[in-house]
């Protein structure tokens, strides 16, 4: 990273995560991205099991017979 860059991240960092460190901030913006994928993957899920009417754990067992 250049130090350019690295002044642009820690005043948005400031900016938007008033009193965190670069680190905690990181930290929040992943955790919020896992759980934004969690949601979708989620339901995805539950569409499939609808379209299959089976349980993942039925499909599965079924596929590996």
């Amino acid at each position: 990273m250049t130090i350019e860059t690295t002044v642009v991240i820690q005043a948005s960092v400031r900016r938007m995560f008033p009193d965190t460190t670069i680190d905690q901030a990181l930290t929040e913006l992943l955790l919020e991205r896992v759980q934004r994928n969690l949601v979708k993957y989620r339901s995805m899920a539950r569409l499939f099991e609808a379209s299959y009417d089976q349980s993942f754990d039925e499909f599965r067992k079924a596929v590996l017979r």
